[in-house]
């Protein structure tokens, strides 16, 4: 039998330790397609992962809950480990890293509906699909939840994955595939307004905290529905500017009085919806003191570790 072909991926064996290394090329099984890898976006829940909080600890007291928490957890934030390893790949650590990407079609099953050479976006996520949330259809929140790049299953930063059919959407030949690795925190974005609940934002004021990609993606979605009014919360300069573009008013929270700017701006009654890109407490908390009566607190972000709410 011939030795099984190599490729690189980035895999992560633990906090700060990402490595290059060599691995077996995917063999696809079933109803998987063969996809060479164009590219990978980095997100900001993989850094998370990676640091694993090492850049908090310096910032904070050692009285912090969160730093005690820090300081107790050994393993990674979600990668499986040996000790538990993922219900639906049975895989462990190292995992390869990359859940935000796209490639072009390699190799199809028999009666596929794909083309070799086909340009295709990945849904990265994994789930069971016949437990009772999957068959609501809840796929995701499904029991067995997860995603390519944190619980195995071939992740984005390698160059060849195999993945099944039905996870993947073909592109149009005009879409750079430099900017369809975006596609998957866009779809985070226009998922987080839909689940607002407002069919009609022409009357609504928001913040976003987090200028971030998955806080400029949701800028645009909501710029698309005529939102009234957009305010973004960003201590980086850098993303400041570019959120200035989009947004009617950009705040820099560790400078300003972000609560008393949002009041100010409202009439003194309070945002209407926040939308948190960010994970952090401090943003969390101000972002409920920005909110109006009645108004909707929504997160998106991953978390590091667990957060206090007090009022």
């Amino acid at each position: 039998m011939p030795p099984a072909e190599s490729m690189k991926a980035a895999r992560f064996h633990g906090r700060l330790d990402l490595r290059v290394d060599d691995v077996p090329k995917p063999v696809p099984k079933g109803d998987e397609v063969l996809i060479d890898v164009e590219w990978c976006g980095i997100c900001g829940t993989d850094l998370h992962e990676y640091q694993h909080g090492s850049q908090q600890l310096s910032s904070l007291p050692d009285s912090s809950p969160f730093v005690q928490y820090l300081h107790k957890k050994t393993g990674p934030i979600i990668s499986p480990t040996k000790a538990n390893p993922h219900s639906l790949t049975n895989e462990v650590m190292p995992v390869i890293f990359g859940h935000e990407f796209c490639g072009i079609v390699k190799q199809v099953p028999e009666g596929s509906k794909l083309k070799v050479g086909q340009a295709v976006m990945v849904d990265p996520r994994l789930y069971c699909g016949s437990c009772k949330r999957c068959q609501l259809p809840a796929t995701s929140a499904c029991y067995q939840w997860g995603v390519r790049g944190f619980h195995g299953g071939g992740g984005g930063l390698s160059e060849t994955v195999a993945i099944g059919e039905s996870m993947l959407y073909v592109l149009p030949e005009s879409v750079d595939l430099s900017v369809a690795a975006l596609i998957e925190p866009l779809a985070i974005g226009t998922h987080a307004a839909k689940a607002s609940g407002i069919s009609d934002f022409s009357s609504c004021s928001v913040l976003i905290l987090g200028g971030g990609p998955v806080g400029l993606t949701l800028t645009m979605v909501l710029r698309s529905y005529g939102t009234k009014a957009i305010y973004v919360s960003e201590p980086t300069e850098r993303r400041r500017r570019q959120n200035m573009q989009l947004a009617d008013a950009v705040f820099n929270p560790v400078e300003e009085n972000m609560v008393d700017k949002c009041k100010e701006m409202t009439g003194g009654e309070g945002i209407d919806l926040v939308f948190d890109c960010a994970g952090v407490e401090r943003a969390m908390k101000d972002g409920f003191a920005a909110l109006k009566y009645h108004g909707t607190y929504i997160n998106i972000a991953g978390w590091v570790g667990p957060v206090s709410c007090s009022h």
